[in-house]
């Protein structure tokens, strides 16, 4: 059982790294139904394609379920560290790849019509930003990121189109510059 008051009391005594490792097979975001309604919003004013939907840092399932109940049936879902609560969640397999990994170019081969990032990537350590956004801006042409405040902020790779904010949560909707 996880013995912080709240995620960020956990990171910030462990480090959200290593607070994923200990916790991770127990996550569930407490601002789902926040990000559900909101990626709802995003989606129906912005219509991306969903024909094959990267769940980039997929916790304990959200995206994907929600991306479900609207009928997405190709969605690749990725975190080394939350896979157990997944799996228990979905009934589904999600690949152990990491930030770092993306970052060194292990899912290169792939295309996705859109990527979907629901409160991670904000966490990743700001060196590494550069090298996994161009990554990722090569292997689809749309990403929305979701995110409790303005971090990230993506530079590389990538053009800002929109942005909706509600509830405190940010929004915002990417299309690559490389293709």
């Amino acid at each position: 059982m996880n013995q912080f008051q709240s995620i960020r009391e956990g990171y910030e005594e462990m480090g959200h790294q290593q607070y994923y490792q200990q916790h991770g097979s127990n996550y569930q975001n407490p601002h789902e139904h926040k990000i559900k309604q909101l990626l709802l919003i995003a989606l129906t004013e912005w219509k991306p394609k969903l024909t094959k939907v990267l769940d980039l840092a997929c916790g304990s399932g959200e995206i994907t379920l929600m991306l479900q109940s609207l009928g997405v049936k190709n969605i690749v879902a990725i975190d080394p560290y939350t896979m157990l609560a997944f799996k228990k969640r979905t009934g589904q397999e999600c690949l152990p790849i990491s930030f770092e990994q993306i970052a060194d170019g292990q899912i290169q081969d792939h295309q996705y019509s859109l990527i979907i990032c629901s409160y991670a990537m904000h966490l990743a350590d700001d060196s590494l930003l550069p090298g996994l956004c161009i990554q990722l801006a090569m292997i689809s042409k749309h990403m929305i990121i979701l995110s409790p405040h303005k971090r990230p902020i993506i530079k590389w790779g990538w053009n800002q189109n929109h942005e909706i904010i509600k509830d405190k949560i940010h929004a915002r909707f990417y299309t690559s510059t490389y293709l």
